[in-house]
């Protein structure tokens, strides 16, 4: 499995916001789906081998980014945006502060839907202001310090029932998901984080 850059990939792609935004202000009927099934813990992210092709147990985690936005005619946006970790062992056992194998921190997004930003292909931009929800949000404290809040512009491609989500600023590709007429969705593929 090849290392995440999802992380470094959203933070380039995004500018960070310190504004605060009312929930209640929103009129798009949106409830925050469970996570999708099919998300593991991949053994390859247990460890890895040095210089010298001796293996190391090492602290880290597979992890997923998982995004879903509902969103209404007049273009309103809603969702959340959700980076799952999988803990492996040596994480386990070394952070007092996990809450098990599992953790997730949780964004809620808020935005516009609008014309396609840099891809000539894609139907629709989602212009998205993310803002941390530590209600939802139980790994430790320090893996989204200093990016509490942030922006991003997604372009995204519609085919059938199927979504492609692609980071306008560079147009890389970030993941695949779902879509219907008033809902679009990710889940980029497992990758292995080191801590």
């Amino acid at each position: 499995m090849r290392y995440s850059w999802m992380m470094a990939l959203a933070l380039v792609a995004c500018d960070k916001t310190t504004d605060t935004h009312d929930p209640n202000t929103s009129d798009v009927d949106y409830t925050m789906p469970d996570l999708p099934s099919g998300l593991v813990a991949d053994e390859g992210c247990n460890g890895a081998n040095d210089s010298d092709g001796n293996y190391h147990d090492i602290a880290g985690a597979t992890t997923y980014w998982v995004g879903n936005f509902a969103f209404n005619a007049e273009g309103d946006v809603e969702g959340t945006e959700r980076w799952v970790q999988y803990a492996n062992p040596t994480w386990i056992a070394e952070e007092e502060d996990l809450p098990g194998e599992v953790c997730v921190i949780t964004w809620d997004a808020f935005g516009v839907k609008g014309d396609p930003v840099a891809c000539g292909t894609c139907d629709y931009s989602l212009t998205i202001d993310a803002y941390i929800n530590r209600a939802d949000s139980d790994c430790p404290d320090g893996l989204w310090a200093d990016e509490e809040n942030y922006s991003v512009v997604y372009d995204v491609r519609v085919v059938g029932d199927q979504s492609t989500f692609y980071f306008a600023s560079s147009g890389n590709e970030l993941a695949v998901g779902d879509a219907s007429d008033d809902t679009a969705s990710y889940v980029t593929e497992g990758a292995c984080k080191w801590y």
